[in-house]
């Protein structure tokens, strides 16, 4: 949604755009529900987002946010809890000269009489920095690079060594269809962020070649490390609309 939601908030993608990527993997029809109301009332989804645009919201980031790492969360605590328990969450801000007014924090689906249902709350968006999707490819290729060396050096790596380091280099383009507006550097970002992601995976399958428990939990610490900067990463490269707009607002 944060994509394609900047994609239209910047008019370069339509109305029936938005409601296709909405829709897609989720059942038509989905509903949006003011999560403090007692008794909210549900409303389609979109309505909602063009009410948020009738209310001065100008921009979309993406949250992916996991136990310890919450820091670019927004909003009240039990908005913060939910997003943690989703493990996402869609923030929209109004301007950069009035970051904090007006602001939303959006919670992918719950059940919620049997349909998906976003929830959100009121947020206020400050104490958080737009990355450039440069700037974030820079800090994921470091991290793979910190990650390789530590796995070479505790000598527990495998064959993960070498798909490290064939990650610290290039990038496929991703078939992925992607909204107008998205930087050509934010697509290859999140390619690299679906390859190493399926090394994680791999990864986490068995213990590499770990023979002592410090080896064991030195492999944890660096592979963890790597995950959490992929998924900041991610997280960035899906909000790069965001910049345009913020300047902009």
């Amino acid at each position: 949604m944060t994509s394609w939601g900047n994609a239209w908030l910047a008019g370069l993608a339509g109305l029936d755009d938005l409601a296709e990527a909405l829709y897609t993997g989720m059942a038509q029809g989905a509903r949006c529900v003011r999560a403090p109301e007692p008794q909210p009332r549900a409303q389609p989804l979109l309505l909602h987002l063009g009410d948020l645009r009738r209310a001065g919201v100008a921009w979309f980031r993406l949250a992916l946010p996991a136990p310890g790492d919450v820091a670019d969360l927004a909003g009240p605590p039990e908005a913060r809890r939910a997003a943690l328990a989703a493990g996402a969450a869609v923030i929209g801000g109004r301007s950069a000269t009035r970051p904090a007014q007006g602001g939303v924090i959006l919670v992918p689906p719950g059940p919620v009489a049997g349909e998906p249902c976003w929830r959100f709350w009121p947020a206020d968006v400050t104490g958080w920095t737009l990355v450039n999707p440069g700037e974030a490819e820079h800090e994921l290729l470091a991290c793979l690079r910190a990650v390789a060396d530590d796995l070479m050096r505790l000598d527990v790596a495998r064959d993960a060594n070498g798909a490290l380091a064939a990650l610290a280099t290039g990038a496929a383009p991703s078939p992925a269809r992607v909204p107008p507006g998205l930087p050509d550097r934010s697509v290859e970002l999140l390619d690299r962020c679906d390859r190493v992601s399926a090394i994680l995976a791999a990864a986490g399958q068995d213990e590499g070649a770990s023979v002592s428990r410090s080896e064991f939990q030195g492999r944890s610490t660096a592979l963890a490390r790597l995950a959490t900067a992929t998924r900041r990463a991610r997280a960035q490269a899906w909000s790069a609309g965001a910049l345009a707009l913020a300047a902009a607002s």
